[in-house]
């Protein structure tokens, strides 16, 4: 009988798995939505809207955050709105929206979270200046490849909160960028900053860290973008795209305009030794020498770097 009831609890478990992957329910950890529709409708809708925040939002709390009790009058005052008589479980609702990453919570403020989403502000000047100790740098930029493509609003804030909860490190969070330092480290210290550029069509990753330190950097370059591309094929599985190398001395003053060169084109110039790479960006002809794009030429076969790439 045993064998029996273990045997159930198996098929029940893919059953679901698959209805989850199917789209058919929503399943996360001990909640199950089984409309797809209404959990669109008076969950989701209504917490991407800003403004119904307004009348409930802390003006003590940080840009982008609430309150739990917030989010309840929020989705409380729609179905009102809506006309429907039914009860939302609240705590479900937020492990939902934190499973999706549409928010998370405040690691020192249990019950206050933040919706990248709904973030206003610029990036702070301060927080990516010249260092005299962070001074090798490396950047790539993965963007749409087609002009009429960009991407979607929920990729980039939804990325925002996968490295946010990362608690072990400072992050600093805007309304189109992230900043990440490994600043609790003795030995090698790396900071990390991420913006969505180009007209929301290219996210920008700009790695820099301490000399002697590039393997790391290198590492935490790749592991964004790895990151990057795994929660593109997730949401947005048919985008096309495209991966340049950014120029030291476009990434040093981290500038809004960061002309690009195309992998091909630099992996090609590596291959042949040339020393000089000529490419077009946004219509215009560029030259760069290689050590510029590469920053880090001794850390292997250029053609390993870009491998983890989109």
């Amino acid at each position: 009988e045993a064998h029996v009831m273990e045997y159930l609890r198996d098929a029940i478990n893919e059953v679901v798995e698959f209805l989850h992957l199917s789209g058919e329910i929503f399943v996360c950890e001990d909640v199950v939505a089984l409309h797809i529709p209404s959990l669109s409708s008076y969950v989701l809708g209504p917490v991407m809207v800003p403004s119904f925040f307004l009348v409930y939002r802390d003006e003590h709390l940080p840009d982008g955050c609430v309150t739990k009790e917030a989010i309840r009058r929020v989705l409380y005052d729609f179905r009102l709105r809506q006309k429907r008589d039914f009860d939302i479980n609240i705590d479900h609702a937020v492990k939902a929206l934190r499973f999706l990453r549409v928010c998370f919570e405040l690691e020192k403020h249990p019950d206050v979270y933040c919706f990248p989403f709904h973030l206003q502000g610029a990036r702070p000047p301060a927080l990516w200046v010249k260092s005299h100790t962070l001074c090798k740098y490396v950047g790539r930029s993965v963007a749409c490849l087609l002009e009429t493509d960009m991407y979607s609003p929920g990729i980039f804030s939804s990325f925002q909160c996968q490295e946010a909860i990362q608690i072990d490190r400072r992050v600093c969070l805007w309304k189109k960028g992230l900043f990440v330092s490994d600043n609790h480290s003795d030995t090698a210290i790396t900071e990390c900053l991420v913006e969505l550029t180009n007209q929301d069509r290219a996210i920008d990753i700009i790695v820099r860290g301490q000399e002697g330190n590039e393997t790391k950097s290198l590492a935490v370059l790749n592991k964004f973008i790895t990151l990057l591309n795994e929660l593109l094929q997730e949401k947005s599985p048919g985008t096309q795209l495209q991966t340049y190398y950014l120029s030291r001395s476009h990434i040093e003053e981290a500038s809004k305009d960061r002309p690009g060169f195309r992998e091909e084109v630099v992996l090609d110039a590596v291959e042949h030794g040339r020393k000089i790479v000529t490419d077009t960006w946004n219509n215009i002809c560029l030259s760069q020498s290689l050590d510029d794009l590469m920053v880090f030429p001794a850390e292997g076969n250029p053609r390993d770097q870009g491998s983890q790439m989109p």
